[in-house]
């Protein structure tokens, strides 16, 4: 049996989980995102996430990292987007 911060830790990432699915999922329907597997594409955003968290977190200047890992991961992140039919604009 987990313990009770385990279970909340777990039952934390999941609503994590089903809401960037959820999301996902309207994404597509909207044709913002190129087809690809949802749940697939949501567990690596997730993990992403979370490696650049704890790297920001791990940091000695979380303040200067933390640009760093913004712009690391919408880099990443962006490249799931359809903007090869317009659906999407990029700023």
């Amino acid at each position: 049996m987990l313990s009770p911060s385990l279970t909340s830790a777990a039952t934390s990432a999941n609503r994590c989980s089903q809401a960037t699915i959820a999301t996902l999922h309207g994404l597509a329907a909207a044709a913002h995102i190129k087809p690809v597997d949802i749940e697939a594409l949501a567990r690596l955003l997730n993990a992403l996430a979370l490696n650049a968290a704890l790297g920001v977190a791990a940091s000695e200047d979380a303040h200067l990292t933390l640009p760093k890992a913004n712009a690391a991961f919408e880099c990443l992140a962006s490249g799931v987007l359809n903007t090869a039919s317009g659906a999407v604009r990029q700023t």
